[in-house]
């Protein structure tokens, strides 16, 4: 079993958005492979509890997606320990994850710089309205996608 998590901030849009569409990518990318993956996601500055913002949950649903019951959880060294891979939105939160939890420096990525694709900031909609999500989305698939096929391929070496 691989776990990976997601980072954000609030854990409200960006981080369980990559979650629900990181875990459709590899169902269908990892059908010969056998793997067992657990995807979740957190936020460094959150409540517990939260629900997604309904933009988030209406970018998933036309994705074909439930966010719905998705509740916010506080990143935590805990959780942190339990994951073999952690991908942030930004360089920001990679460098908060890398400063206040060392001991897990070797599993914590920027999410862009994991796919390839250098520094590329994954762009926070929260507050901008219906368009911001769905680019938000395109953004995330596009990467995702990238990300993905780096980790399965890491995984056959």
């Amino acid at each position: 079993m691989k776990r990976i998590l997601f980072v954000c901030t609030g854990n409200t849009c960006r981080s369980p958005m990559a979650q629900v569409l990181f875990q459709e990518i590899l169902a269908q990318k990892k059908q010969p492979r056998k793997i067992q993956f657990e995807v979740a996601s957190a936020g460094i500055y959150t409540q517990e509890g939260m629900s997604p913002s309904l933009e988030a949950i209406e970018a998933m649903h036309g994705e074909g997606l439930d966010l719905s019951s998705h509740k916010s959880r506080k990143i935590s060294g805990d959780l942190l320990k339990q994951a073999d891979l952690i991908l942030t939105m930004t360089a920001a939160h990679c460098s908060y994850l890398c400063n206040n939890y060392p001991e897990q420096n070797e599993n914590i990525f920027h999410l862009s710089q994991y796919a390839g694709i250098g520094n590329k900031e994954i762009s926070d909609p929260y507050g901008l309205g219906r368009q911001a999500y769905l680019e938000t989305v395109e953004q995330l698939k596009e990467i995702l996608d990238k990300a993905a096929e780096r980790l399965l391929n890491e995984l056959e070496q």
